[in-house]
Order: C-alpha cells, then sequence, then structure tokens
C-alpha cells in the first residue's frame, strides 16, 4: 500500500470516531431510542457545549497531528460538519441552542482546514525553493568544472585556510551572477 492509502485509512478511521464520541451522550442517545431518562435530562439541563467541542478537539487534532494533505481531510471534515446538525435537528438540542454551536463548530472546522490548507501551501513553496537552490549550485558546479576543464571536485581539504577557500569559491561567484542573469 502507498501513502496515499494509508492517509486514507487514518482519515476513515478517525471519521468513525466522530459518531461514536457523539452517540456516548446519554441525552442524544436516549432522544434517538425514544425514550425520556431522566438523569440524562437533569445532566443536559445545562448545554450540550461538550458535543462541538469534543468534535472540534478531533477535527484539530487531526490537523496538527497527522501528517496528511489538505484535501485527504474534506470527508473527515464533512462527516464533522453533518454529524452535530444532523444530531441536534433530528433528537433536537438540549436547551434549544443547537442553532450556535453548529455555527461555532462549522467556523472551527472552516479555520482549521483554512490554516491546514496555508500551511501546507507554505510548505510547498519552501520546497520549491530548495530545489530551485540545488539546481543552481549543480548548475553552477559543473559549468564551474566545464571551465576547469576537469570533472567535479572530489578532493575536499577541510584545513584549507580562508584565502584558499575564497579563491576557490572566486569562479563559482561569476557562474551563479551569470546564471541568474539569465
Amino acid at each position: 500500500l502507498g501513502p496515499a492509502a494509508f492517509e486514507i485509512m487514518a482519515v476513515l478511521m478517525v471519521s468513525m470516531w466522530i459518531p461514536v464520541g457523539v452517540m456516548t451522550d446519554r441525552w442524544y442517545v436516549s432522544r434517538f431510542y425514544g425514550f425520556e431518562d431522566p438523569e440524562a435530562v437533569v445532566q443536559r439541563s445545562l448545554s450540550d457545549a461538550w458535543l462541538p467541542l469534543l468534535i472540534d478537539i478531533v477535527i484539530t487534532g487531526t490537523h496538527l497531528a497527522l501528517p496528511v494533505r489538505w484535501c485527504v481531510l474534506l470527508p473527515l471534515q464533512l462527516c464533522a460538519v453533518m454529524c452535530y446538525p444532523l444530531l441536534t435537528f433530528t433528537c433536537g438540542a438540549p436547551r434549544g441552542d443547537g442553532f450556535t454551536g453548529m455555527v461555532t463548530l462549522v467556523l472551527l472546522i472552516l479555520f482549521a482546514s483554512r490554516g491546514k490548507h496555508s500551511f501546507e501551501t507554505l510548505h510547498r513553496q519552501h520546497f520549491r525553493m530548495v530545489i530551485l537552490e540545488r539546481t543552481l549550485r549543480a548548475r553552477a558546479e559543473f559549468e564551474l568544472s566545464q571551465r576547469q576543464g576537469r570533472g567535479p571536485r572530489q578532493d575536499v581539504d577541510c584545513n584549507e585556510t580562508v584565502e584558499e577557500a575564497e579563491l576557490a569559491t572566486l569562479g563559482t561567484v561569476s557562474v551563479f551572477d551569470r546564471i541568474e542573469s539569465g
């Protein structure tokens, strides 16, 4: 299996955690099965704000901890965005404030998604810069070796003086200048 398959398997496994975590709430489970649990009603007299927070913890944790591409995380984000509203609209929110929790959760997921995408874009830009630097260096070394009429330098002397090192790199500076100018 390749890296893409492992990414997909990891996201599917995490996607299963969200509904399982949601169905651990006694109030929602009792409402889902159609009976009233007096103890769950007492527990829910405050709010169900912990539920969107739990979903956001899973989303934020996967965005920060899993080395997975942004586009692979989209199904997980959709699962998270749909799970809480589906539950509050079918079973009802304990205090009737399900809309506020839903909007807050959607915004948190959107911000996490945007951050992951920006971070990934930044990594790609830095990788391009490294590749460009290495390409320029290889070109310069090749042109320098062609000028001197020999292959790439194999003998590296760590005991060179500063003056010897500057003289050895003097040709490289002119090659880099010529490559950068066109």
